[in-house]
């Protein structure tokens, strides 16, 4: 058609990740949010500490093909008093690199927490994303994904065990993923 512009496979691709984004802000901030209050202490008493739950993390991480660090990958990580946190970390995606970065929020206290988790990650090498034969001008959003995730954490000390079973969603396909990741953290 005459007057007609087409997009270029860079364009496409560009849009692809404003979409990821967009959508990653929105369940951000419909997941890892929580009302706040204040709260005055009558008793006289001293404010119970949060000790052992805010701070930096290392985490030793283990999942499916969609996890966000990989089969086998580690994390780095830190965690406000407020128990919101954010993780970077890598692994392998055999083959390739998985790449990750990840938003937490956690809900509970001593120790024993309800986990929710944002993700985006990708892969090197590996295209995650569905594949329909057709050619598809934006093939490499079909390495990132976005994801989220509801789990479990169980702190003991300096250190942590958890699991998130996870849905994530590529750009380049309509279908939901599972993805499943696990690990032991050392906290400090």
């Amino acid at each position: 058609m005459p007057g007609r512009i087409r997009a270029s496979p860079a364009n496409r691709l560009r849009c692809a990740l404003v979409k990821v984004a967009l959508a990653s802000a929105a369940a951000l901030a419909l997941f890892c949010t929580s009302a706040r209050a204040d709260v005055v202490d009558l008793s006289g008493g001293s404010r119970r500490s949060t000790l052992g739950s805010s701070g930096m993390s290392l985490r030793a991480d283990f999942g499916n093909a969609f996890a966000p660090y990989g089969y086998a990958g580690g994390a780095i990580g830190y965690m406000t008093e407020g128990l919101f946190g954010f993780e970077g970390g890598v692994g392998a995606g055999f083959p390739g690199l998985q790449l990750g970065f990840s938003l937490k929020k956690l809900f509970g206290e001593r120790g024993s927490y309800l986990a929710t988790e944002l993700t985006i990650a990708g892969n090197t090498k590996v295209k995650r994303g569905g594949n329909t034969g057709v050619p598809n001008a934006t093939s490499t959003s079909q390495n990132i994904w976005t994801s989220i995730g509801l789990g479990f954490e169980q702190r003991i000390g300096h250190f942590g065990v958890g699991t998130i079973i996870d849905l994530a969603f590529t750009p380049s396909d309509s279908t939901a993923h599972f993805g499943l990741h696990g690990g032991i953290a050392y906290y400090f």
